[in-house]
């Protein structure tokens, strides 16, 4: 692929059928938007952003804050544009010349469906679809098994090692107490156990809130702060500066390490079905027929767009373990 850090078009500005071309192109990107949302909060950043512009466009690296795609439309051709990571120098430009329709589908709309965030989608749902409900329970029984079983490993870590002060600050993190951790800090055993103040500012108003995420977030900042200077001081001491795994609390990581696979192989199976429903639509044939017919690759003119889109899939499904 060629690359460049700028590109300049000097071609004419777009004509009615380039306009038409990129509307239906950001309505299947509109339609694949949604495996890249938190399922519970739609102010999060979205990655692997598409971008449509039309040849004149002065493209730069400005375009690709992130792994951001870019696709441009000319008169006679498509092409792709990204900015991948290096692990020598900076980031290039990359830019090519795409397969028409399908080698949009493939290459960018299949990302969207299948990417490895979209796997998790379903476990960020109240209420997921239902053939997939029972191993999500089993999941999130299994999790919440392990998060009693880690506390309770923590808790042995201050009993063992005589930190009364800490043991009792955890307490009252984990409990979301947040008025017995004020009177902790105002007894001067917050400073004691190296909790900085900044953070106390930072989770207190977390251990306050409502929402379950707020609260765990809160949970999470402060319990990982108070672990951490004995950490390192067991670091300083010769140790791993790792805490104690009970082998209850192994096993079940272990087991549940196979859960989460099997759910991202299912999910992304999912996404993979709905993909090829939206690519093989009577819009998506009708679409190639008149507007994208002439962005084929060359050796590509003579083949069926809906044999070619299926074939294709195919072989993606057998990579996923469909079969």
């Amino acid at each position: 692929m060629p690359s460049s850090n700028t590109y300049d078009s000097t071609q004419a500005l777009p004509s009615a059928d380039c306009e038409l071309r990129a509307q239906y192109l950001e309505e299947i990107i509109s339609k694949s938007e949604f495996t890249y949302f938190n399922a519970k909060s739609k102010a999060e950043e979205v990655e692997n952003v598409v971008l449509i512009v039309f040849a004149g466009h002065s493209i730069d690296e400005s375009h690709f804050p992130s792994n951001d795609i870019l696709v441009e439309l000319t008169a006679d051709a498509m092409y792709g544009w990204n900015r991948p990571a290096t692990d020598r120098g900076p980031r290039q430009l990359n830019r090519w010349m795409m397969d028409g329709l399908f080698g949009f589908m493939t290459q960018i709309v299949w990302q969207r469906f299948v990417s490895d965030r979209s796997a998790g989608h379903f476990l960020l749902m109240d209420a997921p679809p239902v053939e997939y409900q029972p191993l999500i329970h089993k999941y999130r029984k299994r999790q919440s098994k392990i998060k009693e079983l880690a506390q309770l490993d923590i808790l042995n870590f201050f009993e063992t090692r005589s930190l009364g002060k800490q043991k009792d600050v955890y307490l009252a993190i984990v409990n979301c107490d947040w008025e017995t951790l004020l009177q902790l800090e105002q007894g001067g055993v917050i400073q004691s156990v190296e909790l900085p103040r900044v953070t106390m500012d930072f989770a207190i108003p977390l251990l306050k809130s409502r929402e379950k995420e707020d609260l765990e977030r809160g949970v999470a900042v402060l319990s990982g702060l108070l672990l951490l200077p004995l950490l390192k001081r067991d670091v300083a001491e010769g140790g791993f500066g790792q805490l104690p795994r009970s082998e209850g609390r192994r096993v079940l990581e272990l087991e549940q390490t196979k859960e989460l696979a099997e759910i991202h192989r299912l999910t992304k199976l999912h996404f993979a079905s709905a993909f090829l429903s939206l690519a093989t639509s009577d819009q998506a044939i009708e679409m190639e027929r008149t507007l994208f017919l002439k962005y084929r690759l060359k050796n590509e003119e003579a083949k069926d767009y809906l044999e070619r889109i299926r074939s294709w899939h195919a072989d993606q499904m057998c990579d996923l373990g469909s079969a």
